[in-house]
Formats: C-alpha cells, structure tokens, sequence
C-alpha cells in the first residue's frame, strides 16, 4: 500500500495522482507547486520503492 511505504502526506498524494494517471502538470496545479517540485518528489517516490523492492 502506498502509505505503507511513503511516510509524507505529500508524497502519498503525489504517488496516488500519478497512479490515477494525472501528468506531472496536473498535480503541480493541483497542489499549487512548480513541476520541477513534482518530478522531484516522484524520483524519491521511484527510490523509495526500488530500495522497498530489494
């Protein structure tokens, strides 16, 4: 499960809007962040889970 891994409220936001197929620029709007912030957030997202894989 997603909380289960992601300790951040954001970061479960973020992984959740991505996985219900929501662009990077529609979760920048929708949170009100820039898309680098996003992008950001979804390569810790990525690292997060490779390292839980492992």
């Amino acid at each position: 499960m997603i909380s289960d891994q992601l300790d951040d409220s954001v970061l479960q936001t973020v992984a959740l809007l991505r996985l219900e197929g929501d662009s990077v620029d529609e979760i920048a709007q929708r949170l009100g962040c820039a898309k680098r912030s996003v992008e950001r957030r979804l390569n810790l997202i990525r690292t997060i889970w490779q390292s839980d894989e492992q």
